[in-house]
């Protein structure tokens, strides 16, 4: 384990996640070698609680504007994570795929800034973005599922004002956001992975609906149990 995901994993997970407690399903999906985790996206901390729930280490493709903020873009590369758009140390789509090749896990939200935009914390997935699919079926390595389920949650307001965000880098939408969603309590559930063997034989154009689908299907039956089942 690196340092800077050793401090990513720690101090960073551990002040984006103060106040909530979090506990591990399904840990048995999670493959060894290279994978692509696909995630639901509801709250600002929820890269710091998959960094520090899941028992494997684990980077992330991060939102372009990431990318752009001096520290955080180099504790982002050293900690095995890639912005989008980055072109350092190679285009990021190269920088990817040997991630996924080399062996590594890269977590994926697919629905993107969605949560932040909509500020409807009851409202389902938005729609996801067919990225993580096509990096899946580009690199021969399984898509695995997962849902952070929230147990106990809260709306609170955003702790950075705006004018702090904006000398940040933070896109407009982002400084914009009064409100964000905190967990109390809350479960990251691994889902059964969608083997690279599966979808081999396809070709890319039948691959990624395909994933999208299964992936998604997954992941809503998961949510939809959670919200019926006692806490």
């Amino acid at each position: 384990m690196s340092l800077s995901y050793a401090l990513a994993r720690g101090p960073f997970a551990r002040s984006m996640t103060r106040g909530t407690t979090s506990v591990l399903a399904g840990d048995e999906h999670l493959v060894s070698g290279g994978a692509v985790l696909v995630c639901n996206h509801w709250s600002d901390a929820d890269p710091a609680i998959l960094l520090r729930t899941l028992p494997v280490e684990v980077g992330f493709l991060a939102a372009p504007f990431m990318g752009r903020l001096p520290v955080f873009r180099t504790l982002l590369r050293r900690a095995g994570s890639v912005a989008i758009g980055a072109e350092r140390p190679e285009p990021w789509r190269e920088q990817v795929r040997a991630r996924l090749v080399g062996g590594h896990k890269l977590v994926v939200f697919p629905e993107g800034q969605a949560w932040i935009r909509g500020q409807d914390f009851d409202a389902p997935m938005a729609p996801f973005h067919p990225g993580f699919a096509a990096f899946a079926y580009e690199a021969a390595v399984p898509v695995v599922p997962m849902v952070i389920v929230g147990l106990q949650s809260h709306v609170e307001s955003f702790r950075t004002s705006p004018l702090v965000r904006r000398m940040a880098g933070d896109p407009e939408e982002l400084r914009q956001t009064r409100e964000v969603l905190r967990y109390d309590r809350c479960r990251v559930q691994v889902l059964r992975p969608l083997a690279a063997d599966r979808f081999a034989g396809m070709s890319k154009e039948e691959a990624v609906p395909w994933l999208i689908a299964e992936a998604r299907a997954q992941m809503e039956r998961a949510l939809q149990a959670a919200s019926v089942a006692p806490s």
